[in-house]
């Protein structure tokens, strides 16, 4: 089940959703009249009834980081760290590979997943829950994709981040 939440509050569920163009289209169940408008944070979150964990261990936090672009690395860093402090704020342990950014940029360490892979998925393996933030390339990310497989096959809660002008169109049912 993947259900939508707005401030803490399941706003509505997901009923399908298609990719058309690269650009995915969510079918909505909404179960309350919640205005939602461009730049509202929403979180897409599959298996709710196992979140409640959340608290009690790590918190995973995935997104894409390699790019040919140094100035896409950086903000998506910039991203990352601002929703680590949210996490924190909230109660939660979050942990994420891309925290080894500075290490990476002071000593040049490999960028790409075939030398991150053990890393992420030995420190996902330790956490009780998953939270994948929703920004540009993370559809396309190998090593987002194969988090998001790791997190699904061993049961751990997985919370979708992102702006609702970045989930593109939300049709209602």
């Amino acid at each position: 089940m993947v259900m939508l939440v707005n401030t803490g509050k399941v706003v509505g569920k997901v009923t399908s959703n298609n990719k058309v163009d690269g650009n995915n289209y969510f079918n909505v169940q909404w179960l309350d009249t919640v205005p939602l408008t461009a730049g509202t944070e929403i979180f897409v979150q599959e298996n709710p009834s196992a979140a409640c964990r959340a608290l009690s261990g790590l918190t995973f936090v995935s997104c894409p980081y390699t790019d040919v672009d140094p100035t896409v690395i950086e903000s998506r860093i910039s991203v990352v760290y601002g929703q680590i402090a949210k996490l924190l704020e909230l109660g939660h342990v979050p942990v994420s590979p891309l925290l080894m950014h500075a290490v990476n940029t002071r000593h040049h360490i490999n960028n790409d997943w075939e030398f991150w892979e053990r890393y992420s998925i030995e420190l996902l393996s330790q956490c009780s829950a998953m939270v994948v933030l929703m920004i540009q390339g993370w559809e396309e990310s190998v090593g987002v994709t194969a988090e998001i497989e790791y997190a699904r096959s061993h049961n751990i809660p997985i919370t979708y981040v992102g702006r609702s002008v970045e989930l593109q169109v939300i049709k209602m049912i």
